[in-house]
């Protein structure tokens, strides 16, 4: 019986834990004008661009439809632009404008502070051991 209450209060603490950080996370880019999910789509543009929109609704792990919303509103704040495919008529690309870069930059600034405040009464010692232990609980879950 223990067990389970440790495992419940492990996993209300990983939920309370998500939940904070994500609020903390929509807050900031809400000062950007950013949406949630959009930040993430920034990023994998950033890794590379001109991705069409099905690689990019798995990486940011969305519906077709959720990303569409996304990209027009990303599109008429001047973040990125969509483009036929020049090879498949069927398939757009989307790319970063230079206004997108700067907001990505901007994005990339929040992730580390919102680092800073996740992890700011710990030790280095308490850092290091933290991430090996979440890559372990990540390794199990795969």
């Amino acid at each position: 019986m223990k067990e389970q209450q440790q495992n419940e209060s492990i996993g209300m603490l990983f939920i309370e834990i998500c939940k904070r950080r994500r609020n903390k996370k929509n807050e900031l880019l809400s000062e950007a004008n950013l949406y949630e999910g959009q930040d993430i789509l920034l990023h994998y543009l950033a890794i590379a661009d001109g991705q069409t929109m099905s690689e990019l609704a798995a990486k940011v792990c969305v519906q077709a439809a959720t990303l569409s919303t996304m990209i027009r509103r990303m599109e008429a704040n001047g973040l990125i632009r969509k483009e036929a495919d020049p090879h498949d008529k069927r398939a757009h690309r989307i790319y970063f404008t230079a206004k997108g870069r700067e907001v990505q930059a901007l994005t990339c600034r929040i992730w580390s502070e919102l680092d800073k405040r996740t992890l700011k009464d710990l030790s280095a010692d308490e850092k290091k051991l933290l991430d090996q232990l979440l890559k372990k609980v990540l390794k199990n879950l795969a």
